[in-house]
């Protein structure tokens, strides 16, 4: 029987007022965007993309370390789309959540058993 493992991996994650309300004219609190970072993360993690068009601007733009970035409601989607087609079990988990006017900071980990599974099969097939 092998071990199996879980890597979670920590980010920081910065979005800059363009999460919450729609509708630019209206000022959205701290807790509004909280709620809106929130439901985020777990559309990331239930694949549910439809949900992206309440929650976020067609302004939207999401900057992550490395340089992968990604603009509007349908670059949103796409990112998760593709992120979920590679890692069916991609889930993410708040760590922590800090809210200050319009500026929402997480960090967060995120798992995907399926993808370590994989690599210590292939790991133990490779010492045949």
């Amino acid at each position: 029987m092998t071990k199996k493992t879980i890597k979670d991996y920590h980010f920081y994650f910065l979005i800059l007022g363009l999460i919450g309300c729609s509708n630019s004219s209206e000022q959205a609190t701290s807790e509004q965007n909280l709620e809106a970072v929130k439901n985020y993360h777990e559309i990331w993690s239930n694949g549910n993309i439809d949900d992206l068009d309440k929650i976020i601007s067609p302004e939207f733009h999401s900057h992550f370390i490395g340089g992968f970035e990604y603009r509007g409601i349908d670059g949103a989607k796409n990112a998760v789309l593709d992120t979920r087609k590679a890692f069916p079990d991609w889930t993410e988990n708040i760590v922590e959540i800090i809210a200050e006017g319009d500026k929402v900071v997480t960090r967060y980990t995120f798992r995907i058993l399926r993808l370590v599974q994989k690599v210590m099969q292939l790991k133990h097939i490779s010492q045949f």
